[in-house]
């Protein structure tokens, strides 16, 4: 004769507590750590290792993108910024990629984004983030491989990349 017990909820969760004490104190007699919850420093990166990439060996002309910033901005945390690139976005002349640059954000490459033709106009508004006072450029690479750049000068009063 099979015995068998009906198995509610609080009989389940209960086994299951009792399971997972169980492996917790056999990887710790195994001389096991339980897990490292120690999060990785996030990379940096210099201006020149972003900026080697995107320009190889190209050099930038400064026409067909606007990039508008408030020259002062009192939260580097949230700094308001608009993007526009002249280009009809058609197959024959789009812009293939796009990037925003802060010189000295610990992470210059503040925004990156592949595009397609059929997009419509390009005109993007976004809050970047800035740890200090700092260049800002904006870099549209089309798809014949002519980079187009805008940079503005922008003062952080509270830096914003902590």
């Amino acid at each position: 004769m099979i015995w068998r017990e009906a198995i509610t909820r609080r009989g389940l969760l209960g086994k299951l507590t009792a399971l997972s004490t169980l492996l917790i104190f056999r990887r710790r007699a195994q001389g096991e750590s339980e897990f490292d919850i120690t999060p990785a420093p996030p990379p940096v990166y210099t201006l020149e290792e972003r900026l080697t990439p995107i320009l190889a060996g190209r050099t930038p002309k400064h026409e067909r993108v606007t990039l508008t910033l408030p020259p002062h901005a009192e939260d580097g945390g949230t700094v308001p910024m608009q993007l526009d690139v002249e280009s009809p976005m058609t197959d024959e002349d789009h812009v293939q990629n796009l990037y925003v640059i802060a010189d000295q954000n610990p992470d210059p490459l503040v925004f990156s984004a592949s595009l397609h033709p059929g997009g419509g106009q390009l005109r993007w508004k976004l809050n970047i983030r800035l740890a200090d006072n700092s260049r800002v450029r904006a870099i549209a690479e089309m798809n014949d491989g002519d980079l187009f750049v805008q940079e503005v000068e922008v003062e952080v009063l509270v830096g914003g990349c902590g």
